[in-house]
């Protein structure tokens, strides 16, 4: 196929019905408990239950900031592990402003058990800049996006395209 003989519209109708029947459903997506980060027998889940739509919206507010904690914690780390970690970072953090704040040590006590502590660090050292240079709103447009410290191409395209509607593709 040529990219113009494909029937786009047919194609991203049929992805859009296919992620709200098969996602998963994650606190950092809005969704309501129980969270079901594994991709292992998702067919057979699927086929046992009915899904919820994908713009529904439960337990936790979707907003750059999540999603940005999200992303990171996801970094060489299975969804699964991380679903625990993040509602506690997001139970200690609830702000941008609250994780700018925080101590070094603090910081490095809630990322405890996810390794790799630099993306911590970038994290802690983005939202003190976040703070400084957009007056504690995460930005959604990639560009501003990857002026942010430890914030790359793949980040900032998932943050765009998640909450700021963007088509930001890697």
């Amino acid at each position: 196929y040529h990219l113009t003989d494909l029937p786009v519209e047919e194609i991203r109708s049929s992805l859009v019905e296919w992620y709200a029947q098969h996602r998963r459903h994650l606190p950092w997506r809005g969704d309501a408990p129980p969270y079901n980060g594994s991709t292992a027998g998702f067919a057979q889940r699927a086929a046992a239950s009915s899904t919820a739509p994908a713009s529904t919206v439960g337990h936790h507010t979707v907003s750059a900031y999540g999603v940005w904690v999200s992303e990171i914690m996801c970094q060489q780390t299975r969804v699964e592990a991380v679903i625990p970690y993040w509602l506690a970072w997001m139970e200690a953090f609830p702000t941008v402003e609250a994780l700018a704040a925080a101590g070094d040590e603090e910081v490095n006590a809630r990322w405890a058990g996810l390794g790799f502590y630099r993306r911590a660090r970038f994290l802690h050292e983005g939202s003190q800049q976040v703070v400084a240079d957009f007056g504690g709103v995460v930005p959604t447009t990639v560009d501003e996006l990857m002026s942010i410290k430890g914030i790359g191409r793949y980040t900032a395209g998932a943050i765009a395209s998640i909450c700021g509607g963007a088509a930001a593709p890697i």
